[in-house]
């Protein structure tokens, strides 16, 4: 198994802040089913700032290259204040070209996910994103990772990051 680590950045502003909250996403990519080369393209967004009903702008990330058998990347997103409290919205675009500019990418498929809520204040937290199969269409409807589900602020592994009373251990 491969790991790359890289990082991503929703908000440019105040890059220097020492508030960042950090959340690593693994994401276990699945085996290409093309004897062409195929790429996992992956981008970001802030709920506060965008939907998966607009397009976006080329990804932040070049793609991952799908390989005979599935593996395993990771991805730090670092986020600013105003993205706290916000979900993470996540595309897998599956592409021929590692910035899915070439041609026939305008119509690649596509996977999405849901992060809900994974960023506090000097904390970093983390999720997971199993992506069964490539997408020949984009599925529209995303995975989702419940704000109790993103890991953090707690030792070990437990069922549930929340609180009884519903808040995240790391509020």
């Amino acid at each position: 198994m491969r790991r790359a680590l890289l990082t991503a950045t929703l908000a440019l502003a105040g890059l220097g802040c020492a508030e960042n909250g950090i959340l690593e996403l693994t994401v276990q990519l699945p085996a290409s089913t093309s004897a062409e080369t195929e790429y996992a393209v992956i981008s970001m967004r802030s709920a506060a700032e965008s939907s998966f009903d607009v397009a976006w702008a080329a990804g932040e990330l070049d793609g991952f290259p799908l390989e005979g058998s599935s593996r395993t990347e990771q991805i730090s997103v670092v986020a600013q204040p105003e993205d706290f409290g916000s979900d993470l919205l996540v595309r897998a675009r599956f592409c021929s070209t590692p910035r899915c500019d070439g041609l026939g990418d305008d119509n690649a498929g596509e996977r999405r996910l849901i992060v809900e809520e994974p960023f506090y204040s000097l904390e970093r937290t983390r999720a997971e994103w199993v992506i069964p199969a490539v997408e020949d269409t984009v599925n529209e409807t995303p995975d989702v990772v419940e704000r109790c589900q993103v890991m953090g602020c707690r030792p070990g592994v437990t069922v549930s990051y929340c609180r009884s009373d519903g808040t995240h251990f790391c509020e």
